[in-house]
C-alpha cells in the first residue's frame, strides 16, 4: 500500500511536468506595426493606385522547431479607415466603399493550426481562413513565407487577390463615374512578430 501510494503522487507529478513543458514550447507573438508594411494595390481606367495600411493588430501561438513553425490562434484587425493614400479624395472614397461607418473593423481568423515547413531557411505554408470586410465574411487561403530574423522575430511576407464583389462592395469611381477602379486587388505584406513572453 506504501508503494501504490508512493506511486500516485509521483505519477501524478510526472504528467503535470510533461503537461507544463509542452504549454512552455508555445510562445505568444504580436505584431510590430511600426516595422510591418501592408500595401493595397488596384487598377483604374486611368492609372494603377494603391494604398497603405496603418496600425494593424495581430497574435498567435507558435512553436518553433528545427524542421517547421506550429502555429495557432492567429488573428488580425484592421480598421477600415486606417487604409490610406496621399489623396484624401480617394481615402474618403475608400472608406465610403468599404462601409467603414458601419463596419469599422476588417477582421481576419485561420480556421485551422498551421504547420509551416522548412525549405532551406524559409517556413512555408499556405493558410486557410475566413476575412470579414464590410460587414461581409468570405474563405479565403493565400501562401505565406517566414523567417527567423537575427533578433529572434518572426517575418511573414506574402500575397492575396481580393474582389470587391466578394464583399458586395461597389468599387469607388470619380469624376461623376466616368473613372473606374477595377474590380481586383492586391494586397501584399511583410510582417513582424515579435515573442511578447521573452
Amino acid at each position: 500500500m506504501k508503494i501504490i501510494n508512493y506511486i500516485k503522487p509521483t505519477f501524478i507529478l510526472i504528467l503535470f511536468v510533461l503537461f507544463a513543458s509542452g504549454v512552455d514550447a508555445q510562445t505568444k507573438y504580436e505584431l510590430l506595426p511600426k516595422s510591418s508594411e501592408i500595401k493595397v494595390e488596384g487598377t483604374s481606367t486611368i492609372h494603377d493606385w494603391h494604398m497603405m495600411a496603418e496600425k494593424p493588430i495581430s497574435k498567435f501561438n507558435a512553436e518553433i522547431e528545427d524542421s517547421k513553425i506550429l502555429v495557432d490562434n492567429l488573428n488580425f484587425q484592421l480598421k477600415a479607415e486606417n487604409i490610406l493614400s496621399d489623396n484624401s479624395i480617394m481615402d474618403s472614397k475608400a472608406h465610403k466603399s468599404l462601409k467603414s461607418e458601419d463596419h469599422p473593423i476588417i477582421r481576419f481568423m485561420s480556421l485551422s493550426d498551421l504547420t509551416l515547413l522548412k525549405e532551406e531557411n524559409i517556413f512555408k505554408t499556405s493558410v486557410k481562413g475566413k476575412i470579414q470586410i464590410a460587414g461581409e465574411t468570405k474563405e479565403i487561403s493565400f501562401p505565406v513565407e517566414t523567417i527567423i530574423t537575427e533578433d529572434s522575430q518572426l517575418e511573414v511576407t506574402g500575397k492575396m487577390t481580393l474582389e470587391f464583389g466578394d464583399f458586395k462592395i461597389k468599387a469607388p469611381t470619380a469624376l461623376m463615374g466616368t473613372v473606374k477602379t477595377g474590380e481586383a486587388i492586391t494586397i501584399t505584406f511583410k510582417l513582424r512578430y515579435k515573442n511578447i513572453e521573452g
